[in-house]
């Protein structure tokens, strides 16, 4: 329902496009790609609640920084422990750029939050193949991780309704809020469904082989698809 709710609106949008004068079709058109991109992060971002959390689940260890106990199951509060963290030093960021006369431009920030979302990925990838004797990695790793993926999360959760109603003319203001929701919610089916290609049996035996062929070409190819993203955009 949600896949033709999606693609239904969508389609609206676009015979909206076909109507509009020609200085909103541009800007429309621009909406549109942008929402188009946001599916594609949200994708990303969605893997946090499936492959990340999996994978942290079945190797994380269960130490913080050497000395702090944390269960695996928890490893989802780090999302929201760096945008805490996070949120005041890109506010300040933007406002010092914004002095010195540069104001990033959407593409630039998008852009910006896929290299975030590569390097995240990339340390996923990696960390794969620091498991240790006893079959898991370090916490450390997933904390980090969530850095770079949170920061990627403010940067892309900043550009909200404001640019939206900016872009399209007022009877369509509500209906375009509506279309990035329903993309954001389409993103998070995807990810789901594509996570599953990792899910593993309950009594599967995590060797570094295992772990290598299941997770780590996964994320590295989430890492390539995100650079490939960063580039584009």
């Amino acid at each position: 329902i949600l896949y033709t709710l999606g693609f239904g609106a969508i389609g609206y949008f676009i015979y909206e496009i076909t109507k509009a004068t020609r200085a909103f079709q541009y800007k429309m058109v621009a909406v549109l790609i942008t929402v188009c991109i946001l599916i594609v992060f949200y994708f990303f971002y969605g893997q946090m609640f499936t492959s990340m959390n999996m994978y942290a689940i079945n190797l994380m260890d269960d130490t913080l920084l050497g000395f702090i106990p944390i269960h695996p199951e928890s490893n989802m509060a780090f999302n929201p422990l760096w945008c805490f963290v996070l949120g005041g030093p890109m506010i300040q960021l933007y406002a010092w750029l914004d002095r010195k006369g540069y104001s990033p431009t959407i593409p630039t920030k998008i852009a910006g939050a896929f290299m975030l979302t590569t390097i995240a990925f990339g340390l996923l990838g990696f960390s794969a193949g620091t498991m240790g004797e006893n079959g898991k990695i370090s916490a450390d790793w997933i904390l980090f991780v969530h850095f770079f993926q949170s920061g990627a999360e403010l940067i892309v959760g900043a550009l909200g309704a404001g640019f939206i109603f900016e872009m399209v003319p007022r009877y369509l203001a509500a209906f375009s809020i509506g279309l990035r929701a329903v993309a954001i919610s389409l993103s998070g089916i995807l990810a789901a469904v594509i996570a599953t290609k990792i899910a593993l049996p309950k009594d599967i035996v995590f060797t570094p082989e295992v772990v290598e062929t299941v997770y780590t070409s996964y994320f590295y190819m989430l890492a390539q698809v995100a650079a490939f993203m960063a580039v584009l955009t």
